[in-house]
């Protein structure tokens, strides 16, 4: 069992490996990877419980789709867990083999332009990754006399950092590993202007798979910036209010997008970018409140956008291609549906007693706290946010009906999936600091101390 008491990495494994390079299949869990660790698990779950309804194939392409799946849950789950830095480029990598075939098997009619796309932006960050790496367990060697690619070795890794101009920070030893690791992290995540395989992936994506991409493999962006940004404090103190300005403007350009959206899943992703720029706004603010709140926020935004799309595609399957005008009314015909969309939609715009609520206040508080003007601009885009999803579900649960047809509410599973998404919707609102605890048990040892 995992103790939230205890520092450090529990529930280890450690063997050799690939030892001409000093890499170990080394494994744990400290009290960030185990939330994450519980994300993956919840969304696997949700993905076969409440997708069921609306994923209907044959048999054997069934047994591929679900095959594909947890291939794709075994690959994030070892990300997370990974406590050496090739384990880590392993798994990272490891994703993107089922992402590809899911999209380009599975989705809608440009599944292939999207599934290129994805890998193709995936596999380049990829490379700056791998240059990072490299030059961590090289550095490693010549400081200290032995190659090593473990977390807790290459992060006593001293390197040089100028700040004399904008060339001579980043021409430095810090400045290109710190770039590197920027690079590779935001594509993932994805950060403005990096989101360009966003949409179309969303939009294309077979729904069960666009919940697990949208929930989880994106988190593996922002924890990769968690984990390794505290090697390169120099560079972080030089950067980080570009980038908590870059971030909220992300907030306010996916907000924008989304009230000018017309599909629902259109709308979902936009909003989906909006939140995810709230997380690196609290990575890049540094403090270890704004950091906590950010960990917090990468588990409530997985299970709300978990949420959200299996909302749309059980819109989706009862209006196929339709647009948000297209369910008007829809609370009358789905009644139990419309609750539990509310429940979500409440949560996504923050309300208190919600989980979104805690994790953007505590980035919020964060932000203000390193810069006051970057925090205030990051806040109205909750004003946005909070417009778009009401005016969504307004539209779409009490619009003015287009579709008269007869129209069935939610069946048992998809009850089952919904009440587990709004059961952590307050159980973190209400009693977050069950998973505040096991966040701050790595904290001292993990974050970004505040600049």
């Amino acid at each position: 069992m995992f103790d939230p008491e205890l520092k450090g990495l529990q529930l280890q494994v450690d063997q050799p490996w690939f030892s001409e390079v000093g890499s170990r299949f080394h494994l744990g869990f400290d009290g960030i990877s185990i939330v994450m660790g519980l994300l993956v698990s919840v969304v696997t779950l949700l993905i076969f419980v409440g997708a069921r309804s609306f994923t209907c194939m044959p048999v054997a392409k069934e047994k591929n789709f679900v095959g594909l799946l947890l291939l794709l849950q075994t690959g994030a789950l070892g990300a997370f867990a990974a406590a050496d830095l090739l384990i880590f480029f392993m798994f990272w990598e490891f994703v993107l083999i089922p992402s590809y075939f899911l999209i380009g098997m599975f989705g809608g009619s440009d599944r292939i332009r999207a599934a290129v796309r994805f890998f193709i932006y995936t596999a380049l960050g990829s490379l700056f990754m791998l240059f990072a790496f490299a030059w961590l367990i090289g550095e490693h060697s010549r400081q200290f006399g032995f190659l090593s690619a473990s977390f807790a070795d290459v992060a006593h890794v001293k390197l040089a950092f100028a700040n004399s101009s904008l060339m001579a920070a980043v021409g430095s030893q810090q400045g290109l590993v710190f770039l590197a690791f920027m690079l590779a992290f935001l594509v993932k995540s994805p950060l403005i202007p990096f989101h360009g395989w966003l949409l179309k992936t969303y939009q294309e994506a077979p729904t069960a798979a666009t919940v697990f991409i949208a929930a989880v493999l994106g988190k593996m962006g922002t924890y990769g910036l968690i984990r390794f940004m505290g090697m390169f404090p120099d560079a972080f103190q030089y950067s980080h209010v570009l980038f908590m300005l870059i971030s909220s403007i992300g907030i306010l350009f996916g907000a924008f997008q989304a009230l000018g959206s017309k599909s629902v899943k259109e709308l979902i992703s936009w909003s989906s970018l909006s939140h995810v720029s709230y997380i690196l706004l609290g990575i890049f603010s540094g403090g270890e409140e704004a950091i906590s709140g950010a960990v917090l926020q990468m588990f409530n935004h997985g299970i709300l956008i978990a949420g959200l799309f299996l909302v749309a595609g059980y819109l989706d399957a009862r209006r196929p291609e339709g647009t948000i005008l297209d369910f008007g009314g829809f609370a009358k015909k789905t009644p139990i549906l419309a609750i539990f969309f509310m429940v979500i939609m409440l949560g996504s715009i923050g309300l208190p007693g919600t989980n979104g609520f805690v994790g953007e206040f505590l980035i919020l508080a964060g932000a203000f706290k390193s810069h006051m003007l970057v925090g205030a601009l990051a806040t109205t885009g909750m004003v946005f946010g909070a417009i778009y999803m009401l005016s969504f579900y307004q539209k779409t649960m009490f619009g003015k009906p287009s579709f008269h047809g007869e129209t069935k509410d939610i069946g048992a599973s998809d009850l089952l999936a919904l009440t587990l998404v709004c059961w952590f919707v307050f159980q973190v609102g209400l009693y977050p600091q069950s998973f505040i605890a096991r966040i701050k048990s790595s904290s001292d040892v993990q974050l970004v101390k505040e600049p």
